[in-house]
């Protein structure tokens, strides 16, 4: 059998819920994105591991300002190092949406 998976290569509330535990897999990278009015900008990106599937996530500010605090800012030291999912609802461009934050752990689980 093929299970059908069209959630996407991105952590998303699709391919995780709430509580769900992942691995930081890279050191990450800053690649330069665009928001939507076409303004440039750097943003963090990280290969992940969630439920058995590489996946990558976009930290947002405060959760990654949160995640300097607890690991430190030298992203190569996160390697191996894990998190908890949580999903929350948000507003984006006035409309609700679901969206994925990492909670970092300090103990293996």
């Amino acid at each position: 059998m093929v299970e059908a998976d069209f959630s996407g290569n991105f952590l998303n509330s699709e391919n995780c819920k709430d509580g769900d535990i992942g691995t930081i897999l890279s050191e990450g990278e800053y690649k330069e994105m665009k928001n939507f009015k076409g303004e440039t900008f750097k943003q963090l990106v990280l290969d992940v591991d969630v439920n058995q599937k590489k996946l990558t996530h976009n930290p947002k500010t405060l959760e990654g300002r949160e995640l300097v605090r607890v690991w430190g800012k030298d992203t190569k030291l996160w390697i191996g190092k894990q998190f908890s999912i949580e999903v929350c609802k948000t507003l984006a461009m006035g409309k609700p949406k679901l969206v994925v934050q990492i909670i970092p752990l300090t103990q293996k689980v």
